[in-house]
């Protein structure tokens, strides 16, 4: 009898660990298959932007008031000059534009509807010594790409970065994003840093969320200094 008792509850413990384990692999499919349905109409949306009006109206300044201001209010946006050994301090100075623009809706399985945006900053420069002058001339652009509920997290999807010689010799790219503190003074979560090889570079990777995203570009324009670029957003809370 008692036996049989031990066969029956090691059936019934059995049983139970069969339908945990069900319930979970489903759970799992489940958010696996939403996590790419999302991805997908991101990047849907994102194939629809198109780049180069993107990068120039980071340069006008462009404001899209589609965005809430409590979001346009939370971005960062800096760029700055660090000159090699031997040239001036301010031999370069740059001036710092930039966007932040609604791409577009995502909607969850639930119904729940979240927003894509992308912040771009651009630096240029407007005074450049006139020993160096020859050898500057260089654009650089930082983008980020998230997603926004208006929840505690934002989500990371892509940055990026864009840069243009304008004729000289530039080398050592990077590129550098993660989260941060709420003051984009300390890496939290991250960095990655990738190191391209062309003047334009993208990354899709959404394996970052948090209260405040951060890119950092980076090229040196040689034998005249490094120009650095900061882009970032900050969660907006209902």
């Amino acid at each position: 009898m008692q036996k049989r008792f031990k066969r029956i509850l090691t059936t019934i413990l059995l049983i139970v660990l069969l339908v945990i384990a069900t319930a979970s692999t489903y759970a799992t499919t489940n958010l696996t298959n939403e996590t790419k349905m999302i991805q997908a109409q991101a990047q849907f949306l994102i194939n629809s932007v198109d780049e180069e009006s993107l990068l120039k109206d980071a340069s006008e300044n462009k404001i899209d008031y589609s965005v809430p201001r409590s979001i346009r209010e939370n971005i960062l946006f800096s760029s700055e000059f660090s000159p090699f050994d031997g040239v001036k301090y301010d031999a370069v100075q740059l001036r710092t534009s930039s966007t932040v623009q609604k791409v577009g809706e995502i909607v969850a399985k639930s119904g729940d509807v979240s927003n894509l945006y992308v912040a771009v900053v651009v630096a240029t420069d407007v005074k450049v010594d006139d020993q160096y002058s020859s050898n500057y001339g260089v654009k650089a652009w930082a983008t980020v790409y998230w997603i926004d509920n208006l929840g505690a997290n934002i989500e990371l999807y892509a940055a990026g970065a864009d840069w243009d010689p304008m004729g000289n010799t530039v080398g050592n790219r990077q590129v550098r994003y993660g989260t941060t503190d709420i003051f984009w003074a300390t890496w939290i979560n991250g960095p990655t840093t990738k190191y391209p090889t062309s003047n334009s570079a993208y990354y899709q990777d959404s394996s970052y969320s948090g209260l405040t995203l951060r890119c950092q570009t980076k090229i040196d324009v040689i034998n005249v200094g490094t120009v650095t670029c900061n882009v970032g957003s900050r969660a907006v809370t209902k």
